[in-house]
């Protein structure tokens, strides 16, 4: 894991719950939306840095990664620091989540 303990509760201190899966931890915010933090060698990763996507919960009881290129999540987002991943997840706990799809917006978007 490329953060330490200290790092990681900065982050997950910002949701609601958090699930820690040994390859990601999802934080899940009052909003509905939540963050899943990448760290395994399958992300986009390198020393000290993770990979953020933007979720929602689906209706089967899992969940989607979600995007809004209006809400700056047009895709994932790799090689992020712990700060930008706190950065990151404070604006979506602030975020609306109808404003998040599971259509990846194209390019012209």
């Amino acid at each position: 894991m490329p953060y330490n303990a200290n790092d990681m509760a900065k982050l997950t201190g910002l949701g609601e719950s958090v699930k820690d899966t040994g390859k990601t931890v999802q934080v899940w915010f009052a909003n509905g939306l939540g963050m899943s933090v990448a760290y395994h060698p399958q992300a986009y990763v390198g020393e000290g840095t993770c990979e953020l996507a933007a979720i929602k919960r689906a209706d089967d009881g899992g969940w989607d990664v979600v995007y809004s290129a209006a809400n700056g999540w047009a895709d994932v987002k790799g090689w992020r620091t712990v700060w930008e991943a706190v950065a990151e997840a404070a604006g979506l706990a602030q975020a609306k989540p109808a404003e998040f799809l599971t259509d990846m917006p194209s390019w012209e978007d």
